[in-house]
């Protein structure tokens, strides 16, 4: 009799949602009241080391898949004033962006490529997605964190398929802030057409010594801090986010993550209460790869509204 091809299927979800559910940029209230998350020297040093877009040869850039078709800059000389424009953008949406909250649909597959199969498994669920932000001498922070459709804090034991990405879809645009853009470095690869629509691509990698925001890894016996590269398509017109794609700065083998992809999709929302629209992300699809085995988390998110917490006081019935 051969085996359930579910066991290893289940098994590989858990491993993900064992790994991706510790992964976690520290709570805002923390982040407000307490230092941040650093990193370790042996951290740094592996990410000084770490080759980033900034580096790509001309010859890495025209295969890249990302970048087909891509009207490459000549200089770096429009840089200065494309991060000065997606800035002033970045800093406008958190100035004017209420508390929110989403309907957010989670559809994840596992897959193994150590095995022979080409089966996948896929898991839907729902939650809402919740984003407060916070101001801070002009400097926003984040909190995104994810309840129950009943507003239930998230049980994530009673979800075993769900492998939930602890990356922050809409703090990822912070790193053109005007305030963080020093803990970053840059390269303007030059302009695409992306669903219609002239964008700058720019390069973009979190520099270990530039005091960077560092996301943290937690398991059972280690803690390890994680910080990104990517590339972000910029609307040559609104100088707002159309989509970012980031990767791990540096493989992390001493435990256990070779790859994590996030692409993420933005467009225009308009919340139900307000007539302004917020450039905010719709598609956000991660893929990470550990000991052999795929996985795939695609999260859509839509029914935007402002978060409004209520109370009563009142008698005994």
């Amino acid at each position: 009799m051969k085996p359930s091809p579910t066991l290893p299927r289940l098994k590989f979800s858990i491993v993900f949602l064992a790994t991706l559910a510790a992964i976690s940029a520290r709570p805002i209230c923390t982040q407000v009241q307490q230092s941040q998350p650093h990193l370790t020297p042996q951290e740094l040093r592996l990410y000084q080391r770490a080759r980033t877009p900034m580096d790509w040869t001309a010859d890495e850039i025209r295969v890249n898949r990302d970048l087909q078709h891509i009207q490459l800059a000549e200089s770096q000389r429009d840089l200065p004033v494309i991060l000065k424009k997606v800035g002033d953008s970045v800093a406008t949406l958190f100035q004017n962006l209420p508390n929110i909250t989403c309907a957010e649909k989670v559809v994840s597959h596992a897959r193994s490529f150590q095995s022979h199969s080409t089966g996948e498994e896929g898991s839907t669920y729902w939650f809402r997605y919740q984003v407060l932000v916070h101001m801070r001498d002009g400097t926003p922070f984040l909190e995104e964190y994810r309840t129950e459709t009943n507003g239930n804090v998230v049980d994530y034991a009673r979800f075993p398929h769900a492998p939930m990405h602890a990356s922050r879809p809409i703090a990822t645009v912070l790193n053109f802030h005007p305030h963080i853009q020093a803990a970053c470095r840059f390269r303007y690869f030059g302009r695409q057409d992306i669903e219609g629509r002239q964008c700058e691509v720019v390069g973009f990698a979190q520099t270990p010594d530039g005091d960077p925001t560092v996301s943290v890894l937690r398991l059972r016996n280690k803690t390890a801090g994680l910080l990104l590269q990517g590339l972000a398509w910029i609307d040559a017109t609104s100088h707002q986010m159309l989509r970012i794609q980031t990767d791990l700065l540096a493989p992390r083998p001493d435990v256990g993550l070779e790859v994590l992809t996030t692409e993420i999709d933005f467009r225009d929302i308009q919340l139900a209460e307000t007539p302004a629209t917020f450039r905010l992300p719709s598609r956000v699809t991660i893929d990470l790869w550990t000991g052999g085995q795929h996985f795939r988390n695609i999260h859509e998110y839509s029914d935007f509204k402002l978060f409004r917490v209520e109370s009563r006081i009142g008698g005994t019935p």
